[in-house]
Order: C-alpha cells, then structure tokens, then sequence
C-alpha cells in the first residue's frame, strides 16, 4: 500500500542508488516503482518527489565541495 509518508524514503532511496551505484535515476525509479507496485499516478508522484531530492542533494554535495576549496 502507497502512503505520501513512504513518497520521501522511496525518493531518497533512487537518489542513493543513483549517487552510489551510478545508476540512471530513471531506471533507479522504474526499479523501485516495480518492486513496490506502483501505480502511474503514484509513479509520477515518485517521480517528482527524487527530482527533488536529487537536485538538493546535488546542491548541497557542490555547496560541500565549494566550502571545501
């Protein structure tokens, strides 16, 4: 069952695999999508929410780096 409160976890979860693994976010999304059987409005919902925490996640990581120098 789709509940919003998994929508962040499953979102940072394919932001994970995608900073870790390498894997196309797109694929990392289709992945967990399946494996939770989500329907089409829950997948674009998905879809939206690690678009999300994709860029922010980017931005803090560049924020980081940017300190770093």
């Amino acid at each position: 069952m789709f509940i919003s409160e998994m929508l962040g976890t499953l979102a940072a979860k394919a932001v994970s695999i995608y900073l870790t693994r390498q894997v196309p976010l797109t694929d990392a999304v289709i992945s967990i999508s399946r494996e939770e059987n989500l329907n089409i409005e829950q997948t674009k919902r998905l879809v939206e929410a690690t678009n999300q925490v994709a860029y922010l996640k980017i931005l803090e990581t560049a924020k980081e780096y940017r300190d770093w120098e």
